[in-house]
């Protein structure tokens, strides 16, 4: 049987910035490959922010090349137009995760609003066993909205400390 992860984190400006070979995600993402995705084969969805959700979705990407079959990748979009803001090399990276994965779900076909981050990260719960967080403690924004869901449903949490990366 296949467990299903949903995986919740900060953004760059919480993180070590929008550069993913800063060393601090290279660590993350090793991390990922060796105590996350290496422990039994299993289903992820990732809600493809900037940030940690795509970090998730990098890292179980180059494990699924060394080891085909382990991971199925589901990317949990939230509207339509969800990198509208973004720039040109981020949207770039965000179509290259997309062309990868196994399963791209769009969560509603609703023109962007912040508030369908938090329906996206309901859906990915929803649909999961597990909610992994990439969370600092900070009792603001999408990641403790999301923490505070998967709790008031009784789903299991790990937590991971970005401290840990540095």
């Amino acid at each position: 049987m296949n467990y299903t992860y949903s995986f919740t984190g900060h953004r760059p400006g919480k993180l070590w910035g929008y550069n993913y070979n800063h060393p601090s995600y290279i660590k993350l993402k090793e991390y990922l490959k060796t105590h996350m995705f290496a422990s039994h084969p299993y289903n992820i969805i990732t809600g493809m922010a900037l940030g940690f959700d795509q970090i998730v979705a990098l890292a179980a990407i180059e494990y699924k090349l060394l080891n085909p079959n382990s991971i199925f990748i589901e990317a949990a979009i939230p509207c339509r137009d969800h990198p509208c803001k973004w720039n040109f090399q981020s949207i770039k990276l965000y179509n290259k995760i997309l062309s990868k994965c196994d399963k791209v779900t769009l969560v509603t076909d609703k023109p962007y609003s912040p508030y369908l981050m938090q329906v996206r990260n309901q859906y990915m719960i929803d649909n999961s066993d597990c909610l992994v967080a990439l969370w600092n403690g900070d009792k603001s924004g999408g990641t403790y909205n999301a923490i505070k869901y998967a709790k008031y449903y009784q789903k299991k949490i790990i937590y991971i400390d970005p401290i840990l990366f540095q």
